[in-house]
This record gives structure tokens, C-alpha cells and sequence, in this order.
């Protein structure tokens, strides 16, 4: 439990050093909100989970955009064809009338840059799916949604990946 302790004259506990001891006050605590990282990084483990059951899953991928590196990697990278606004994951499986599924990872208060908005009008003029996903939960659904698998819709609160077991 953190307390907060006002002016410096305060101990650990909050209590004054000199004079009267006062009720220490609780810090509120704030909502876990997972980073755009941790979303994809729990989505990457479902995939892995359900990649020998389905073989296609296995072909997800994510290109290294948004990856601190340094300065010199950076520019090797846009030379050899790293593009800003290209979305966190894609598959290049064609289903019905779409050429490939494209997802695109944000936090709950997560916006949409300008050259990620260009990549997701480009995408889908060219006959992508493409969808914006704020949970590991949804990007798994739209993905059983996209490939049509036989597997039930996730519940938005469903153990983290590495914590469920498959069900075939």
C-alpha cells in the first residue's frame, strides 16, 4: 500500500515528527491498462497455442514498426523497406471476398496516426480486411470470425493465453 504524505516533515507512516499523528491517506489505485505491446505479445501466445490445431495462424506476422533500435538500425531498416503506418499484424490468407486479414493494436485511449489511417484506407481499397483491435480478446475473435474457425468467441475477461488450454 503506498501512502501520500504531505510537506516534509512527514515519516514513513505519515505521521508528523513533531506534534499530533495523522491518518495516513490510501492513493487511489488506477486501472491496469495494458500497453499496445503487452495486447499483441498475448494475442502472438493465443496464436501460438492454436497454430498446430490451425496451420494458418502460424502465418501471422508483425513487421518491426514502432521497435526502439538505434539510430544506424533505424536507417538500415527504412532502406531496406520498413514503412511508418503499417499495421502490427497481418495475414496474407485470402477468405471470401478479403485478400488478407490486417489488424491494427491499440490501447483503450489509443488514437490512429496519419500514416496509419493512409495504410488502412490503402488496405482496404485494395480488398483487406482490416480492423482496429483494443484487447488480445477481440483480435483473437476477429480472427475465429475471418477464418471461420470452429472455435467459440472469446469473453472479454478469459484468462490470459498462457493460462487457457485449447479447446478442439
Amino acid at each position: 500500500m503506498a501512502f501520500r504524505s504531505k510537506g516534509k516533515n512527514r515519516n514513513l507512516n505519515g505521521s508528523l515528527f513533531f506534534g499530533k499523528a495523522q491518518q495516513p491517506k490510501l492513493l487511489e489505485p488506477k486501472a491496469f491498462e495494458p500497453l499496445e505491446i503487452e495486447i499483441q505479445k498475448d494475442f502472438v501466445k493465443w496464436l501460438d497455442l492454436y497454430a498446430p490445431f490451425y496451420p494458418v495462424l502460424k502465418w501471422f506476422f508483425a513487421p518491426p514498426n514502432g521497435a526502439f533500435m538505434p539510430r544506424g538500425e533505424a536507417i538500415k531498416m527504412l532502406l531496406s523497406g520498413l514503412r511508418p503506418g503499417v499495421s502490427d499484424m497481418i495475414l496474407l490468407a485470402p477468405r471470401n471476398s478479403f485478400h488478407g486479414l490486417v489488424i491494427e493494436h491499440k490501447t483503450r485511449t489509443g488514437r490512429l496516426s496519419d500514416s496509419q489511417c493512409e495504410f488502412r484506407d490503402f488496405v482496404l481499397s485494395e480488398g483487406f480486411s482490416w480492423h482496429l483491435s483494443r484487447s488480445w480478446h477481440a483480435s483473437a475473435n476477429i480472427t475465429i470470425e475471418y477464418l471461420d474457425l470452429p472455435l467459440e468467441p472469446l469473453k472479454e475477461h478469459t484468462a490470459r493465453p498462457f493460462l487457457i488450454k485449447p479447446k478442439i
